[in-house]
């Protein structure tokens, strides 16, 4: 059985490092409640199965530059702030 995983992010310019289950199919970034956060499709029918994958996401907001980095996956674009704050998500190789 899979299910719906969501992690929370940091609005920053700076590449984040999370920790998912193993084999998370990330899925879409949206802010929730003012937080940048991201879902993934989690196989949840081995619950003995506790590995993790580390994965880098970066959070970049409208107008930084994105060629300074190797991304493997854009996952959206977030709104924050009452929509004062743009932020577009990706997962970086």
């Amino acid at each position: 059985m899979k299910v719906i995983w969501k992690f929370q992010l940091q609005p920053s310019d700076k590449p984040q490092i999370i920790e998912v289950p193993h084999k998370t199919k990330l899925l879409s970034a949206h802010a929730q409640n003012n937080i940048p956060t991201i879902w993934g499709e989690v196989n949840d029918f081995d619950q003995t199965d506790t590995s993790k994958d580390k994965i880098t996401i970066l959070v970049l907001g409208t107008g930084h530059k994105v060629d300074d980095f190797e991304y493997e996956k854009f996952l959206g674009t977030v709104l924050l702030n009452n929509e004062q704050n743009v932020y577009h998500v990706y997962k970086l190789k």
